[in-house]
């Protein structure tokens, strides 16, 4: 036990710089800080709702300051707190990553001509060890 315990630290850094996995390195944190400060600039409100992948969309809701719902897949059914209403009214900010189609096809069905979009590529950080970047487009629909 105390020799599992004293190689802990080591296990992790190794895991940290070795990691190809997604979850390890994808910059979740990072898209909900700067998604969300670009919301903010450009729509000067809190962030209500934000759209994506299931990944993607829960992770701007956990991490972003303004705790905004969750839109997964821009499907009203498996997001019965969201409705047509409550997006006109609060706007929906949709993210996603810059080669996932699907999302960016779904994204487009609730644009509007006042929407804008960014592309953004950005890193993750930990333990020192930064990881391969990763690119993603960021749809701002304001209000209606």
């Amino acid at each position: 036990s105390l020799a599992a315990l004293a190689l802990s630290p080591a296990i992790a850094l190794t895991k940290v710089w070795l990691s190809r996995d997604m979850n390890d390195v994808q910059p979740r944190k990072e898209l909900a800080l700067e998604a969300t400060q670009l919301w903010r600039s450009q729509t000067h409100l809190p962030l209500a709702y934000v759209g994506g992948d299931v990944v993607l969309s829960n992770a701007i809701a956990f991490y972003s300051s303004d705790r905004p719902h969750g839109f997964t897949d821009f499907d009203f059914f498996r997001n019965r707190w969201v409705t047509p209403k409550d997006l006109m009214e609060h706007g929906l900010l949709a993210v996603c990553e810059k080669d996932d189609r699907r999302c960016l096809d779904s994204t487009a069905g609730f644009t509007t001509p006042q929407s804008t979009q960014t592309e953004m590529s950005l890193t993750h950080t930990s333990w020192g060890h930064t990881g391969p970047p990763a690119s993603f487009v960021v749809t701002i629909i304001p209000p209606a």
